[in-house]
């Protein structure tokens, strides 16, 4: 009996001393949502829970009123007190503290004061170490009658006490008409540059992080804010200049949720440049829309909350995720009384199209499904290709396995004859000069052919092209910077030389796609020494979601950190087509050779292709 209680307490003392970490790591992050209760199930908070859940989250609410109405119309309104608001606010601060909150409909200034002073409590009990909680506020004000909701004090308390607290402030275009004291209808006709000159005066305004000006209002004509037969949004925020990156977020403890880069304490650091982008995607002849301002910011809060977990590093990201969230919910929407229907509720993202859906307009070769994700172009940057660009496929030469990356021909050449498919050589920098540069890539090259390997030079897309290379690999800043051009990758696309794209967050993915690559590369997975990365691990849970919004036949490389260990984890969520990118897991082991066999024996275990 001595001994089964000594084993008793010794299991106890055991759990109890055991790491809690790996059970944790499993909550769902926390998003509040701040708004009004719709009875007939379309907006408010009715509209936010689902959404919040779609991304996987858990949602809580704060009341702020509540409404009896259907889908034809609303009959009574009861505003909580600001008592019944604060409580509320606390209640959940002192057990269920938010990795994001979303303010909707607030109604009168004092409900709009209780709520400030109750994040402003929450915020202060937080430890100094901890990230800043990002805010999305969605300003309800005018009724979709057109009747404002709210007095001018009203409007006067979400602009100086929200305003400054909000990461994000998401009006339509009649909202920002209001913001700004504009005659009705001033921007739904509007050429686009005065649309962003509207949503960079309201976050100097309000004083907050980020302005998006939804464009679902718009006409939809060419000229008009819309600027394409399509839903077009512009959002206006404060992007880190070129080489500033690292010391912002050094300097202003940049948050796990990518917040820091969109918050008025980082925009005070000096390294800021004012940015406006545009994102569109298809219009849809539906009526039935209720709820998609309150999908979308509450959608924007979820990602916000996820952060790298969800590819989303600041709020164009998580922009990217609520549009295409919300024109999903728009495609597979219908009525259900006998009004207006809300929003479907379908899932986080993917492609395959909701029934009776147009199509996505993220671009990507349409081999099952476009992307869901919006197009995104930079105000007064250079228009889409005409005729958009095509690159040759990797599919009908087998998909990516081991896909090593090396410095050096020598290192191409071992790697060929001990069976590699697919070799990137990785010169960053060629001290020796472009003769010597090009004599690598020759030689390379050469080496595949005699093996019948597949070679990607990295980022030298001239050298690609001129030495017939099977493919080209570039990465974000290649195509920001100049380095790799239109007229760059018009010449790899001519020459039939592949490309692929390295990406890291939804935004960089809906370009990617928009450029109809080869493979899309996702990284970094797991933390990596081989390079410097602005990036958190994104995990390899992002592969499933990154498989899901790509077409599906173009393969998906996963890139960082990955090894033998836990490279099982990346294909079960990559699927077939997920290649594996490594570097020192190969040219730093001892024995290069068995470590490719081992790396074989994996995918023959795993699946083949």
């Amino acid at each position: 009996m001595a001994k089964l209680v000594a084993a008793w307490w010794a299991a106890l003392l055991l759990a109890a001393l055991s790491p809690v970490s790996s059970l944790s790591s499993r909550k769902p992050p926390v998003v509040w949502t701040i708004a009004g209760s719709d009875s007939g199930g379309g907006a408010g908070i009715q509209a936010d829970l689902p959404t919040i859940r779609d991304f996987g989250c858990h949602g809580c609410s704060v009341v702020t009123a509540l409404t009896a109405q259907n889908s034809v119309g609303v009959t009574h309104v009861q505003a909580a007190t600001p008592e019944c608001i604060a409580a509320q606010v606390d209640a959940l601060a002192s057990d269920l503290p938010a990795d994001a909150i979303k303010i909707g409909m607030v109604g009168s200034a004092e409900a709009v004061h209780a709520i400030a002073d109750g994040l402003e409590r929450f915020f202060a009990s937080r430890a100094p170490n901890l990230p800043r909680v990002p805010v999305v506020l969605d300003p309800v004000l005018v009724a979709t009658s057109g009747a404002r909701l709210g007095d001018d004090t009203a409007l006067a308390a979400v602009r100086d006490r929200l305003g400054p607290l909000s990461s994000l402030v998401t009006p339509n275009l009649v909202e920002a008409e209001v913001l700004l004291g504009l005659e009705p209808g001033a921007l739904c006709l509007a050429p686009r540059q005065v649309v962003e000159e509207a949503a960079e005066e309201i976050r100097r305004l309000m004083r907050c992080g980020a302005v998006v000006i939804k464009g679902g209002h718009a006409e939809g004509s060419a000229g008009g804010a819309a600027g394409l037969l399509a839903a077009s949004d512009v959002l206006v925020s404060r992007a880190a200049l070129p080489g500033e990156l690292a010391r912002v977020k050094d300097a202003a403890a940049v948050s796990s949720a990518g917040t820091s880069l969109s918050t008025p304490a980082a925009s005070e650091q000096g390294a800021f440049a004012t940015r406006a982008v545009w994102l569109s995607t298809p219009r849809f002849a539906s009526a039935h829309t209720h709820g998609t301002g309150c999908t979308l910011s509450s959608a924007c809060a979820a990602s916000l909350a996820r952060g790298a977990s969800a590819g989303c590093d600041d709020v164009l990201d998580a922009l990217v995720l609520a549009k295409a969230y919300v024109t999903r919910g728009i495609a597979a929407a219908g009525p259900l009384g006998r009004g207006p229907g809300p929003v479907a509720h379908t899932g986080f993202p993917t492609r395959a199209a909701p029934e009776g859906a147009a199509g996505g307009a993220g671009g990507g070769r349409d081999q099952g499904g476009l992307s869901p994700l919006p197009v995104v172009q930079v105000a007064g940057g250079a228009p889409a290709a005409e005729p958009p660009l095509e690159f040759a496929s990797c599919a009908g030469a087998g998909h990516f396995a081991l896909y090593p990356i090396v410095d050096s021909a020598a290192w191409v050449e071992r790697l060929a004859i001990y069976g590699a498919r697919d070799v990137q050589l990785r010169i960053k920098k060629a001290p020796q000069g472009p003769e010597w540069l090009s004599a690598e890539v020759a030689r390379a090259q050469a080496a595949c052919e005699r093996t019948g390997c597949r070679l990607w030079v990295n980022d030298h897309w001239a050298l690609a092209v001129e030495h017939r290379a099977y493919g080209c690999h570039v990465g974000q800043t290649d195509l920001t910077d100049g380095s790799v051009p239109e007229d760059g990758l018009r010449a790899l696309s001519e020459a039939g030389v592949r490309l692929g794209v390295s990406t890291a967050t939804a935004s960089e993915l809906a370009g990617a796609l928009a450029l109809r690559p080869s493979y899309v590369a996702l990284g970094p997975i797991f933390t990596t020494y081989s390079k410097d990365s602005e990036y958190q691990p994104r995990g390899a849970e992002l592969l499933r979601a990154w498989r899901d919004l790509m077409p599906p036949q173009m393969p998906l490389v996963a890139i960082g950190g990955v090894t033998l260990e836990n490279a099982p984890d990346c294909l079960r969520e990559g699927d077939v087509t997920c290649g594996i990118a490594v570097i020192s897991a190969v040219t730093g082991a001892e024995d290069v050779q068995g470590t490719m066999a081992a790396w074989a024996e994996l995918w023959e275990k795993e699946g083949s292709f």
